[in-house]
């Protein structure tokens, strides 16, 4: 086992959540989607040897399904969560002795996820076509630690990675 780079990176996605009347609206069921693109970097050994440094880009699409408990405030909403799902993580021109490298390879791994942060309402109705309809915009900033652990032929990485999102939403 050896220690790997994980350069930082930039990624993008989108979420749904459901918060029942029945359950107040502070107890939810959220679902997340997300693809994050990063670079990796690690000592590159075969047979023993050293042989410089084994560089791969790694792209990943984040599939997961949390529970949300959130403040139940007017203006203000923060909220903390956890999940479990499923990432896909993509090799893309690796450089890694001891490998037949192909342009890319990938692998399927559970993830699970915390997750915390805040809601803000900018508008608590918004009117559209002088029509005054029952949908909220709010703005959003979360904090996320997310795990997951790929193997591929002959690589296998523990990822772990912290995640800081903004973000704008509707609520209907």
């Amino acid at each position: 086992m050896v220690s790997a780079s994980v350069q930082q990176g930039f990624g993008a996605g989108f979420k749904i959540g459901v918060f029942p009347a029945i359950l107040k609206r502070i107890v939810g069921l959220e679902m997340d989607s997300n693809v994050h693109g990063t670079a990796l970097s690690f000592p590159n050994i075969a047979n023993g040897r050293n042989n410089e440094t084994g560089r791969s880009d790694l792209l990943m699409i984040n599939t997961t399904f949390n529970v949300i408990l959130r403040y139940p405030g007017e203006r203000i909403r923060p909220y903390i969560g956890g999940g479990i799902g499923w990432s896909h993580g993509t090799l893309l021109n690796p450089n890694i002795a001891g490998r037949d490298d192909r342009d890319f390879d990938s692998a399927r791994a559970f993830t699970h996820q915390f997750l915390g942060g805040t809601q803000v309402m900018l508008t608590p109705h918004l009117s559209l076509f002088n029509a005054q309809q029952d949908i909220a915009v709010f703005l959003f900033g979360e904090y996320r630690y997310l795990s997951s652990n790929y193997h591929w032929e002959g690589l296998a990485v523990d990822f772990r990675s912290h995640y800081g999102l903004l973000g704008i939403g509707l609520r209907f």
